[in-house]
């Protein structure tokens, strides 16, 4: 599982995970858990505003090559959980879409689940014809308030 998120959700889920017997930081690796700062994923793959899909096909390569190399192998799955799109939804709401839409692209044929955690709260506004489109985008979202009150694990 890779959680891409926020340091506040990062902590919770080291702090839920510990309470399970696991030994994961806010940033850092447990067995198949990774958990990395969403902010620091979507600097890769943006150039002058725009997504590089190029690079974004590499990174996910990458990715991919370390799911089949894992204990599990090549029958493993990947769990995404993030929310590194909504970042982009101040600088360009239809950039956020493009994103998404790309992400999927790409690990289509992937064993990757992709879960996105959208806060609620920032769709309230002038972006909210945006949720319906960016959470049609995957096939599982959780909606978290921005404090992160609900878990992402259970």
């Amino acid at each position: 599982m890779s959680l891409v998120t926020k340091p506040h959700l990062r902590a919770g889920v080291a702090q839920r995970l510990h309470a399970l017997g696991w030994n994961a930081g806010e940033s850092g690796r447990f067995g198949a858990y990774t958990a990395i700062d969403s902010g620091s994923a979507l600097a890769p793959i943006l150039r002058n505003g725009q997504i590089d899909i190029d690079r974004m096909r590499e990174l996910i390569a990458e990715t991919d090559r370390s799911r089949t190399n894992g204990s599990r192998g090549v029958d493993s799955i990947l769990t995404f959980v993030g929310d590194v799109s909504t970042h982009l939804l101040d600088v360009d709401p239809q950039l956020t879409v493009e994103l998404e839409q790309a992400w999927n692209e790409i690990t289509r044929s992937l064993r990757f689940l992709t879960v996105c955690c959208y806060p609620t709260p920032r769709f309230d506004g002038a972006d909210a014809q945006l949720f319906p489109p960016l959470c049609a985008e995957h096939l599982a979202v959780t909606h978290l308030s921005e404090g992160g009150t609900r878990s992402l694990m259970y």
